[in-house]
């Protein structure tokens, strides 16, 4: 009993994973990309969109690299001198969760939407260019002769 049951299993998790997991996977990540370049908040003008991007790219990434722990334990489900306790493995409950929680923290970034630009959000937004920063120096904040660059109003 227990053969048919993991022979029926091993015939729907392997083309699960490579015909339907890893498309939509991918798909997600471009049709995510294209989507942002078409709407205000930009690729990389707010940080909940470039975190979106981050989680989404890092959950591909690990789908890709699980697939090869997916068809190893799909191999010695096929074997029928494999028992049920070479199965029994934390890594699906594991990479399970793993995926929910990268789910639902993306789908909260994307229904909260949380204020906060980028520096290139925020040099687009007011028009200006990034500024550059001066590599080993602190901003200055008084000229060469010592006056301050950021008077004080007196009422």
């Amino acid at each position: 009993m227990w053969n048919t049951i993991i022979a029926v299993l091993n015939l729907v998790a392997v083309p699960m994973v490579w015909w339907v997991l890893v498309p939509l996977s991918v798909a997600s990540l471009v049709t995510g990309v294209v989507q942002s370049l078409g709407t205000p908040w930009g690729l990389i003008g707010h940080y909940w969109v470039l975190f979106e991007l981050v989680l989404n790219v890092v959950a591909t990434a690990i789908l890709l690299l699980y697939t090869g722990t997916v068809d190893h334990y799909a191999a010695l489900a096929a074997d029928p001198a494999s028992t049920l306790d070479a199965l029994r493995a934390p890594t699906f409950v594991v990479h399970g969760v793993a995926a929910t929680v990268i789910l639902v923290g993306a789908t909260v970034l994307a229904v909260v939407k949380p204020r906060g630009l980028t520096l290139f959000g925020g040099a687009q937004a007011t028009g200006t260019p990034r500024p550059r920063p001066r590599h080993g120096s602190r901003r200055r904040t008084t000229d060469r002769s010592g006056v301050s660059r950021f008077p004080r109003h007196v009422v």
